[in-house]
């Protein structure tokens, strides 16, 4: 038997029982003959007891006087139990779990995205351009990967995420029209299960980068994106979950049943991000969020599959399945699969969208199309630009991981009250309370639905107006839930379209809504993501100027939109007051009471809110035409009229500060967040050993530590006899992360330098690398908990110097059984410990390697270190609490500044020339006061990343340290002297460290400011005028280094060095030469051989690198 004829018997069967049901009920039936085809198919008319709800229905069926239930099919399900009755219920909770799982994958999937793309970027860079280094992308959430925040990466990341949009897209747009289709002939249940096969395969290549991301291209993500298109993705899943709540919902209430289906969207996109973000935390670990997302998905099946019932009977579904093959038999039978092929249109689906033929008419199809574009405007558009929002705040702001998450929670959570609170609560306002007058059948969307749809997307409008002129995170949020109120026009629009046809064109309707949802998942995407990567560091904010224009067309279409229209079915008798002959307005002429209710209360309730609005934008519109300082504004401002008339005065637009803005945002932020735990590594995730002594330690001052840490790592072999070891030292701000371990895999600060066949190798050496005393990565310092107070140590840390360092570095020597290195090498500050360690015990030491470092401080040198801490004081969260800041707000403007200052100095003249030149970062807007330059806006970017990775007390003890740094022969006695007085302080068991202070810090400002003096010639050693490089060395100098005259010793300079210019390294090797010593290498290198200034250290391989391995033997 065929199946149509099947279908026609089983349906001849049913309307023979439901002929006998209905006699015994005293009701009529009706037999409709579908053209030629002799297909019966009864449907019965409406009557007293079991007529279709109306306008007033409540949204869950109710019982009274026997009636039967208020939605259409119901009668199908009438004998079954009330668990095997289908109910919106059963699919709301599964689809809110499927909601977490889409919020709280979106920001860490995006997050993941920028740092494979990221990751790839830097590598690129680093395999085509020689000595070309960077700080590693971190894949472990330990660090805030403040390198990837740059134009190029995030526009890579906004075309990729394109790419993603697009294939899913184009896939789903074909895929989701007929997908729809099938659940009217199939049932629901199992397109439902279909859609979510795809998105496990996505689920699973998510897993696999995020537990390879050294080795996962990130290209693969394409393939799990076109299999999650494949099965329709989540548009089409919740398309049919709408479908479903047709099947089981009246027709009035339709807006409040697709109002909780998006606000379960919506809560799980608010709830997801928050517990997506704790468990992160809590774990450690971003994989654990995809394995979650896997599981979620699995249950979502098993519970759809084994829980839900079926909304369509198989009365309903043979029917359809009847209908479907009637249609395919009227084709070409002649039609082969290549003609098929031939013949195939992405956009058939969308005829629904165009009814002709009987019952349709022009307002009918000017609404469909309306009504559809507006949805697709709100839906589709809205969605398809929130990756570019997430992108945009993460450049523009900052924002990483939990701040995007908590912007999508506070946006979500207020959508969910609108969808949830408000809606349900306007609805009872205007159409009243459930249970009045019925009527016999709906008749398309009522006024209070347009005026809903209006009233929200003028909020959208104005939402993504706000996000235009946002200067601020405050601000964006701000924006972002005034958009949100605009989200309960999705829902209403969804259920005014399906009040335009019948009940079982439903799911072709939302089939076609879940294609053009698809395309503009394709279309949205493509254009605001190409916008924004073409603006991006140029005007930024474009992309929501284009995105305010989108939905201000969409607020002038809704006028179009016509009350009462819709498909007037020949199946069904049509209400005389529903629609006149032209399809006008039902509020003209005789209506009933509730109507005339709803026009009293909603047209006039509307018409205010929208003037109220409509100002609203016509403000905003106004400030921002005011503020804006583009250049065709500034050259404006600047014409001269040629005719002969009094010219009035124009007053000049004050500037905009954004750095000053910027500033102030991240002050809000932190003073918001109050749970500061300290300045997390900036090379490290903090996998190190560390070295207690419970045994106080004496420091040069007079202070005393009654127990200190020092953290340090290792890598290589330490031999039997233990005279292979190198110990290493670092500059100011560096960790002991010098180079990755099993245990931390990141690349640490000297990587290339150090390991198998490097110039440091460890196939031959022991290497330690230790924090310095004072330091904030695990050895103690200013940070770090005093055993006496149970509180920080914060300005009650006793100074210290280079001596008590490289004294501390001792003690871990001693430790470790070390009785003489191999060699001391080190860097910048390293250099100087080099020589310090050398100097304190000469027979512990072997060869010494001093890079870029001095044997004492330079003016010019202090002098920089100084205005670093000043500005660094000077920070009112520094100044206002002396220092003692760690349970309040960091000095991180202080910080940053003094970063920047540092910077200059790291770096040369001649490499800034070739790298930055005069180049601004717009030469088409306007000079700004704050950074515009392309070396401007490094400097901010170098003291905005670095602001909070380093602790600011830290940062002012050992550069305190470095400035009293002197090997001459007077000091170092000086020093024995006071060490010798202030023994007496190591017999207190417990000295505390804040008795010394006061013994230390007793030096007072002069009375009176410093005046220029000639000098004494015949005192000094060397006129001020005389180029440091013809001075004599200092005697003093040279009998401090008389002890190091048998020790082989490297000293490298670099002549671009600006912080430790080259003179030092020569002061160094001559005074080590006139002390006697005849094993001085001294190199170097010049402007030729590198441009990096102080930085030519951690950059030169050859070079430098080239020299230690030479040294080293």
């Amino acid at each position: 038997m065929e199946p149509a004829e099947h279908a026609i018997d089983t349906e001849m069967d049913l309307e023979r029982r439901e002929q006998e049901r209905r006699k015994r009920q005293g009701n009529g039936s009706t037999k409709l003959v579908n053209g030629g085809n002799d297909l019966s198919i009864t449907t019965q008319l409406p009557s007293v007891e079991d007529e279709e709800p109306s306008e007033d229905s409540p949204l869950l069926p109710r019982k009274y006087d026997n009636r039967k239930e208020s939605w259409s099919g119901g009668d199908d399900f009438a004998h079954l139990p009330w668990h095997k009755r289908p109910n919106l219920i059963w699919v709301l909770a599964p689809f809110l779990l499927m909601a977490l799982a889409f919020g709280g994958s979106m920001s860490p999937k995006i997050n993941l995205i920028l740092q494979l793309v990221c990751k790839e970027y830097y590598d690129e860079r680093a395999a085509t351009e020689p000595g070309f280094t960077m700080v590693p992308v971190d894949f472990t959430g330990g660090s805030n990967n403040d390198q990837c925040r740059i134009p190029e990466v995030s526009s890579k990341v906004t075309l990729f995420t394109l790419w993603i949009g697009l294939i899913s897209g184009l896939i789903s747009a074909v895929t989701s029209p007929r997908l729809g289709a099938l659940s009217d002939r199939y049932g629901r249940k199992k397109i439902l299960i279909i859609t979510s096969f795809g998105t496990i395969a996505n689920e699973i290549f998510t897993i696999i980068a995020a537990l390879h991301p050294d080795t996962f291209r990130v290209e693969w993500l394409l393939l799990g994106s076109a299999l999650d298109g494949l099965t329709g993705s989540f548009i089409v899943a919740m398309a049919i979950v709408n479908a479903y709540a047709t099947d089981t919902v009246p027709a009035s209430q339709r807006n409040v049943a697709f109002g909780y289906i998006h606000g379960c969207l919506f809560s799980g996109v608010a709830l997801g991000p928050i517990l997506a973000g704790y468990i992160v935390k809590w774990t450690g670990k971003i994989v654990i969020i995809f394995y979650i997302l896997l599981a979620v998905h699995i249950f979502f099946i098993c519970f759809i599959a084994l829980v839900v019932p079926e909304s369509l009977s198989a009365k309903r579904q043979h029917a359809a399945r009847a209908k479907h093959a009637i249609a395919k038999r009227d084709m070409d039978e002649n039609l082969d699969w290549v003609n098929q092929l031939r013949s195939f249109n992405l956009f058939a689906p969308l005829k629904v969208l165009w009814p002709t033929g009987s019952g349709s008419s022009n307002r009918l199809r000017s609404n469909l199309v309306v009504l559809a574009a507006v949805d697709t405007i709100m839906f589709g558009v809205a969605m398809g630009s929130m990756t570019v929002v997430i992108i945009y705040t993460n450049y523009q702001f900052g924002w990483k991981t939990f701040e995007s998450a908590r912007f999508i929670s506070i946006v979500n959570i207020c959508r969910v009250f609108c969808l949830l609170v408000v809606m349900p609560l306007l609805t009872r306002l205007v159409r009243g309370k459930p249970g009045g007058p019925k009527q016999s059948k709906a008749s398309g969307s009522d006024n209070f639905d347009l005026s809903i749809i209006r009233v929200a997307v003028l909020f959208d409008t104005l939402g993504y107006l706000g996000y235009t002129l946002a200067r601020s995170g405050n601000m964006m949020i701000l924006s972002g839930t005034v958009a949100a109120i605009g989200g309960i026009g999705s829902p209403v629009l969804q259920s005014a379209l399906t009040k335009h046809v019948p009940a079982d064109q439903t799911g072709q309707l939302l089939g076609a809504s879940g294609l053009l949802h698809a395309l503009a998942r394709v279309v949205a995407p493509t254009i605001f993501s190409a916008i924004y990567a073409a603006t991006v560091g140029k005007f930024t904010q474009t992309v929501f100027v284009c995105l305010t224009s989108t939905f201000g067309v969409a607020f002038l279409l809704t006028w179009f939109v016509r009350p009462h229209v819709y498909l007037q079915d020949d199946k069904t008798a049509v209400p005389a007051s529903a629609v006149d002959e032209e399809g006008g307005n039902p509020f003209d002429g005789d209506a009933s009471q509730p109507r005339k209710r709803q026009q009293s209360v909603g047209g006039p309730l509307v018409g205010a809110v929208t003037a109220a609005f409509a100002s609203s934008l016509a403000y905003l519109g106004i400030t921002s035409t005011h503020s804006s300082k583009t250049t065709s504004q500034a050259a404006a401002r600047q014409r001269i009229p040629e005719v002969d008339t009094v010219i009035p005065a124009i007053e000049n637009t004050p500037l905009s500060f954004p750095c000053l803005d910027k500033v102030e945002a991240k002050t809000e932020k932190l003073h918001s967040k109050r749970s500061l735990e300290g300045p997390e590594p900036s090379y490290t995730a903090g996998e190190h050993e560390t070295f207690h002594s419970s045994e106080p330690i004496l420091l040069d001052w007079g202070g005393v530590l009654p127990s200190f840490d020092i953290a340090y790592e290792t890598w290589g072999t330490l031999n039997n006899d233990k005279s292979n070891a190198i110990l290493l030292h670092t500059g100011l701000s560096a960790s002991s992360h010098a180079h990755s371990t099993p245990s931390n895999p990141k690349a640490g600060w000297w990587e290339r330098f150090i390991g198998p066949g490097a110039p440091i190798d460890t196939n031959r050496y022991f290497v330690i690398c230790t924090n310095v005393l004072g330091g904030c990565y695990g050895s103690t310092g200013p940070s770090s908990i005093s055993p006496l107070t149970g509180k920080h140590y914060g300005t009650s840390f006793p100074i210290l110097t280079m001596a008590d360092m490289v004294r501390a570095q001792y003690s871990l020597l001693d430790n470790l059984g070390i009785n003489k290195l191999y060699a001391s090498v080190g860097s910048s500050m390293g250099g100087m410990q080099s020589l310090a360690i050398s100097l304190m015990a000469p027979e512990r030491v072997g060869r010494i390697v001093s890079i870029s470092g001095c044997a004492r401080s330079h003016p010019y040198s202090i002098a920089m270190r100084h205005t670093q801490r000043q500005v660094l004081i000077h920070d009112p969260a520094w100044s206002s609490t002396r220092g003692n800041y760690y349970t309040s707000l960091p000095p991180h403007t202080g910080m940053k500044l003094a970063r920047e200052i540092a910077t200059i100095t790291y770096r040369s003249g001649p490499e800034w020339e070739a790298r930055f030149g005069r180049r601004r970062v717009d030469d088409s807007k306007p000079p700004a006061l704050c950074p515009d330059f392309l070396i401007e806006t490094y400097l901010d970017h170098a003291g905005e990343k670095w602001c909070l990775e380093f602790d600011a007390n830290s940062l002012l003890y050992v550069s305190k340290a470095m400035d009293l740094f002197d090997l001459g022969a007077e000091m170092q006695a000086a020093t024995r002297k006071r060490r010798e007085g202030n023994a007496w302080k190591l017999r207190s068991a417990a000295a505390p460290a804040t008795t010394t202070i006061a013994d230390a810090c007793t030096l007072d400002l002069p009375d009176k400011p410093y005046e220029e003096t000639s000098p004494d010639v015949s005192t000094s050693e060397a006129s001020p005028a005389t180029p440091p490089s013809k001075t004599s060395t200092p005697s003093d100098l040279i009998a401090g280094l008389a002890p190091l005259k048998n020790h082989p010793i490297l000293v490298l300079g670099v002549s671009t060095d600006l912080l430790f210019p080259a003179f030092q390294q020569r002061e160094i090797a001559n005074a080590l030469k006139e002390a006697g010593n005849k094993d001085v290498t001294h190199v170097e290198l010049g402007e030729e051989r590198s441009l990096f200034g102080h930085d030519t250290f951690l950059l030169d391989l050859e070079g430098v690198g080239g020299a230690v391995r030479g040294f080293l033997g």
